[in-house]
């Protein structure tokens, strides 16, 4: 199957595309791409906005700490903290795709891995390509449905996912908020992802339907608690602080 049915196939026919990938580890290079250029698209579209929104915001907290600062030193301190559409494509781009490459390394390793304890036949090659990098093909999706939504409205989203059922109105607050944290993960793309990954796993490591779900849902409990575990840490230091 070439890679461009495969990628259709994801939508449709995840099995079939999934057998391919496997069958094809080398085809992790067209997801990865996908995504890493969705991000850098959504940077680069909703980067006016997320700079005024983070300058905005950095001048609040850095507010009481500046306050007690002659003058010029409080316009330097301020100065230096602000963001630059520059700096922060650069940032998003560069950091989040080392983030993004650590993530894919770690799925797969820890889908490779369960899967031989739970009796599996897993392959690395196989395995990385189908569950740590093609699975997370709902990135791109999003990544360009939130670049659309941007544009158009010329404004960024104000909350991610289903994290306003949880929303204060105080984004200081929001964003020590553990459940807004977890809800903000939630939408139809981590569905999909969720889907993906589970056929990933039936089809890369010969796992059972009910193994393969199970190993999916954990895999996917695990990511999530590390950046709960985050959002945790930084609520801690603020309140220390």
């Amino acid at each position: 199957m070439r890679l461009n049915r495969i990628l259709l196939a994801m939508i449709d026919r995840p099995t079939q595309a999934m057998a391919a990938v496997t069958a094809r580890p080398r085809s992790w290079w067209l997801p990865a791409l996908l995504v890493l250029s969705s991000l850098a698209l959504l940077t680069v579209v909703s980067a006016p906005q997320t700079v005024a929104l983070t300058n905005e915001r950095q001048a609040v907290i850095l507010k009481p700490i500046v306050a007690s600062l002659p003058e010029d030193q409080a316009a330097l301190v301020m100065a230096r903290s602000q963001m630059t559409e520059r700096k922060l494509v650069l940032s998003a781009v560069l950091g989040g795709g080392v983030v993004m490459a650590i993530g894919w390394l770690v799925r797969a390793g820890v889908v490779h891995l369960s899967a031989l304890a739970l009796g599996g036949q897993s392959t690395w090659a196989g395995t990385f390509a189908a569950a740590g990098v093609w699975s997370m093909l709902p990135d791109f999706a999003r990544n360009l449905v939130q670049t659309l939504v941007i544009a158009v409205n010329g404004r960024l989203i104000e909350h991610q996912g289903l994290s306003f059922l949880a929303a204060s109105g105080d984004w200081l607050q929001d964003g020590t908020n553990l459940l807004y944290a977890f809800l903000a993960g939630i939408d139809p793309f981590t569905l999909w992802h969720l889907i993906l990954l589970s056929v990933a796993v039936a089809v890369a490591a010969k796992l059972s339907t009910g193994k393969s779900i199970t190993l999916a849902v954990v895999t996917w409990a695990v990511f999530t608690g590390s950046r709960l575990l985050l959002v945790a840490i930084s609520s801690a230091l603020g309140t220390l602080g």
